[in-house]
């Protein structure tokens, strides 16, 4: 399966029943036999095994259960990978590898492990390549891996570059700078602009290398973790002199691959795809029309706010060079209505030579009342995208073609708990 997209008959062909039925075998009579599977127990048999050829119970017992783990991982390898090509969508189970400790969990007085899942591609945060910096945290996994995201749907959702340079900068999970230019240092500087006070300790990731002057610009600029795909030498030097400063190698995402996201509650585990949807049909539903032009705007709001805690809202921005960015975002309130209006708003108004007129406001999720709208219209908002699907959308089109905005639906939620 790794090596080659086999046909069916051949993956089947290729499954192994004497290996396994030994291995279990002896794993089962681990009283009488040490059952060896993996390359890294031999020196501990080597060293154990006396002159008297016994081996300690102990160590015969945590043997067996490594075997039964090993051909546990086989037979999840093989029912994941027959369950997607037959279509089925029951859930087998994961195969990982052994995991390792992390600093702490949420908090430093909990503990954490870190385990990680077979990867068919090799892309992604787990995969990357730590070039240096203390050890990770729960913590520092979880933002570096929603920065990577962002930064990666974000450079996908502008089609109209050529040459284009994503940055995003995430705090505590969620995208508090996030901008795609032509420019690498315009990128940046829009991306740590969009709230630089919750960008200072944050997580940044780079769609591109990062080069010596790059690397200078963060001797004034403190950050936890950086992403990119790869480092000029000159980079790595001026890095070198932070030890507590991780760089992280890996590219962005570029398969937008169905990965499965897993969640615990008390007694049990939630399962899904993760959001990888990319919003491309904006319906104009105002007697003012969205006007084509902004369409690059909601296609890049709508994934930026998806990255977003829900209940969120952002406005999206575009300079005269073309550069798009997050130039306000509320996130993570009990409604939207905060989040417009008390977080949103006044993050926008901290920028300079922004105008609200030409920027486009997005909602993960559709407006339940007017009161938004009333709202956005209290501060000049021309421009909306959202979901739709609410028993009071005509109400709420209705207030839109009341303040003359233009509002396009696009048939697609974008919830983040």
């Amino acid at each position: 399966v790794a090596k080659r997209n086999g046909d069916e008959d051949e993956l089947i062909d290729n499954i192994d029943i004497g290996g396994p039925t030994m291995i279990r075998a002896a794993a089962k009579n681990y009283e009488g036999v040490a059952v060896i599977t993996d390359p890294s127990l031999y020196k501990k048999f080597i060293n154990e095994y006396d002159e008297n050829k016994h081996l300690k119970f102990e160590t015969r017992r945590e043997f067996a259960l490594m075997a039964f783990k090993k051909t546990a991982q086989y037979d999840m390898a093989i029912s994941n990978k027959l369950a997607e090509d037959f279509g089925d969508k029951t859930l087998t189970g994961f195969t990982t590898s052994e995991g390792h400790e992390l600093r702490y969990g949420e908090n430093p007085h909990q503990k954490a492990i870190f385990y990680k899942t077979n990867n068919k591609d090799g892309i992604s945060i787990a995969d990357a390549n730590v070039l240096q910096g203390k050890a990770l945290s729960y913590n520092n996994l979880l933002d570096a891996d929603a920065a990577w995201k962002a930064c990666s749907d974000a450079f996908h959702s502008i089609t109209r570059m050529n040459d284009k340079f994503a940055v995003s900068v995430v705090k505590h999970l969620n995208p508090c700078g996030l901008a795609v230019a032509k420019d690498q240092k315009e990128a940046l500087e829009l991306a740590w602009k969009g709230d630089p006070v919750s960008a200072f300790g944050g997580i940044i990731c780079f769609s591109y290398e990062v080069d010596v002057d790059t690397a200078r610009w963060f001797e004034k600029n403190f950050v936890e973790i950086i992403i990119a795909p790869s480092f000029t030498q000159g980079a790595l030097n001026i890095f070198g002199e932070k030890k507590n400063l991780r760089l992280l190698q890996t590219p962005i995402n570029e398969a937008r691959s169905t990965e499965t996201v897993i969640r615990s509650i008390s007694g049990g585990v939630l399962v899904q795809d993760e959001d990888t949807y990319v919003d491309n049909e904006f319906q104009s539903v105002t007697t003012k029309s969205f006007e084509n032009n902004k369409l690059h705007l909601a296609k890049f709001g709508t994934q930026a706010c998806k990255h977003l805690k829900s209940n969120a809202i952002c406005l999206i921005s575009e300079t005269e060079t073309e550069a798009i960015w997050l130039s306000g975002a509320g996130m993570g309130q009990p409604n939207r209505l905060d989040a417009l209006r008390y977080l949103t708003i006044p993050r926008f108004n901290l920028k300079d030579n922004v105008e609200i007129t030409k920027s486009v406001l997005i909602s993960d999720a559709f407006f339940p009342f007017r009161d938004s709208i009333d709202v956005a219209n209290e501060f000049n908002i021309k421009y909306i995208v959202q979901p739709g699907g609410s028993i009071r959308d005509e109400e709420v089109i209705n207030a839109c073609n009341e303040f003359d905005i233009a509002m396009c639906f696009t048939g697609k939620r974008h919830f983040r708990h």
